[in-house]
């Protein structure tokens, strides 16, 4: 990754890509806390702070240097396309043993928190938000943290993880809404530090889509948790 190392990039373009990193959680925490209607958020932040606002950064105002808006997987097709998909299932299958483990042999009832989900009773509108879930967040998500930023930010290992700890952050102020302690709120920021990292690195080795569709992956595995949890299984 040395070769590619653009160093690092101006102070004022550092400061105000890291506040407009925050504002996601600072969204999640505010509307999660005064909104009732959790979809609405989420479409909030996935189609205006993640999506609208950059492109009138990039497209608009050409305030960035690197950052490009491109919702296209260049990748996509190539050899590297079936690796994405079988790590995509790997990380479904380690999400459910995940829960398994703390329900099981861990004696962490994950069930009640995974249940708090926001699924519709509706069959069709249920449908649809798992769809959602699975296909279009990550795609959004990897869009937002691990191309848009990731060109912003110069190509080396401290900007790599400082993208991974804001993207952390959003899961961190989720554990904390949804009633986690402390402690494994910052172990949930931890881990989801590690992961963003690990995402970074299939979207260097295998390209855009792979990280896409690791993500995909633990998406389903979430889904899989509630469909679970909502049997009361384990």
């Amino acid at each position: 990754m040395g070769d590619l190392d653009r160093g690092w990039i101006p102070w004022h373009v550092f400061i105000l890509t890291c506040l407009y990193c925050l504002v996601p959680s600072i969204a999640l925490y505010i509307g999660g806390t005064y909104i009732d209607e959790p979809w609405i958020l989420i479409l909030v932040i996935h189609w205006i702070i993640m999506v609208l606002i950059p492109w009138i950064f990039v497209e608009v105002f050409h305030f960035y240097r690197y950052g490009e808006f491109n919702y296209f997987y260049s990748s996509f097709g190539s050899s590297q396309d079936f690796t994405g998909l079988i790590m995509a299932l790997v990380f479904a299958g380690i999400v459910v043993l995940i829960y398994w483990l703390c329900c099981g042999p861990l004696g962490y009832d994950l069930k009640s928190t995974v249940q708090q989900f926001p699924l519709s009773d509706n069959d069709f509108l249920k449908i649809l938000e798992i769809a959602y879930f699975i296909l279009i967040k990550p795609h959004v998500e990897e869009f937002f943290w691990r191309n848009y930023n990731y060109e912003i930010f110069g190509i080396n290992e401290f900007y790599f993880l400082l993208v991974s700890f804001f993207w952390a952050l959003t899961y961190t102020v989720i554990a904390l809404l949804a009633g986690a302690e402390l402690m494994w709120a910052l172990i949930i920021c931890a881990i989801f530090i590690a992961l963003g990292r690990y995402l970074i690195w299939v979207r260097w080795k295998y390209e855009c889509f792979a990280n896409y569709a690791v993500h995909c992956g633990i998406c389903l595995g979430v889904i899989i948790c509630y469909f679970l949890a909502d049997a009361g299984k384990f």
